[in-house]
């Protein structure tokens, strides 16, 4: 009798063991499994923060070419016009005549622009016509040159214009043309007189205008003052 009950009392004391060694292992599970849900919940919420912070990049520079596309300074040398492109005249490339109206002023005044210092492809340019636009440019004196002389001799051979004692002229050393020119522009030569004022030119070099070039010569010239475009902004309308 003695006997079983010392059964009895061992077979119940094992069975509790059991049963404490299957809570503690149910608890380990379940704190490993709540332990793996939230670094799984970490790692989601970085993928989110980081998508957020990529798009919220992308917006900035897109916010930024927006601003740099639209917003322009002007210099202190710059005047801002708004009008209408009304005509636009090929006039050699990269040289345009651009003809633009000013409804509120009741008048229109054609410019020169040089596509290529400006940030517009032709395409571009051309899709301006007859809509409204800001219009950035400068007024520059040129000076138009007639004839250049050499000891008294024109350079321009056979196409020298007939002397007109109403034109300026300028004597001093003819720097620019060291080489003829080849290109659909003109060259920029110049002549600095004796007390270092400088003249530049836009003229067409050949051949006797190089063996001049160096020398004291003479040039008769006019000015004019010219318009250059140096920004267009399509109006958002027209867009």
């Amino acid at each position: 009798m003695k006997k079983i009950s010392l059964l009895l009392i061992l077979l119940v004391f094992v069975m509790s063991g059991c049963e404490m060694n299957n809570t503690n292992n149910n608890n380990n599970s379940n704190k490993d499994l709540s332990t793996e849900i939230d670094s799984d919940y970490a790692e989601d919420s970085e993928t989110i923060t980081d998508s957020s912070d990529i798009n919220s990049d992308e917006n900035f520079e897109y916010e930024d070419e927006e601003l740099s596309e639209e917003y322009y300074e002007p210099s202190d040398d710059e005047i801002t016009e708004f009008g209408i492109i009304t005509e636009i005249e090929d006039s050699a490339y990269p040289v345009f005549n651009i003809t633009v109206e000013f409804p509120e002023r009741q008048m229109q005044e054609t410019f020169y622009l040089n596509i290529e210092s400006i940030s517009m492809d032709m395409e571009g340019l051309y899709k301006l016509q007859g809509k409204f636009a800001t219009i950035y440019y400068t007024i520059d004196d040129e000076y138009d040159l007639y004839d250049v002389k050499l000891d008294g001799k024109s350079l321009l051979g056979e196409y020298a214009p007939e002397e007109d004692y109403s034109s300026d002229k300028v004597t001093g050393i003819l720097e620019g043309a060291e080489k003829e020119t080849y290109s659909d522009l003109p060259g920029i030569i110049s002549v600095t007189d004796e007390y270092g004022r400088k003249y530049n030119f836009e003229w067409f070099v050949d051949e006797l205008m190089v063996k001049a070039n160096g020398k004291k010569v003479t040039a008769f010239y006019s000015t004019n003052s010219t318009t250059k475009i140096t920004h267009l902004i399509p109006a958002k309308d027209d867009n």
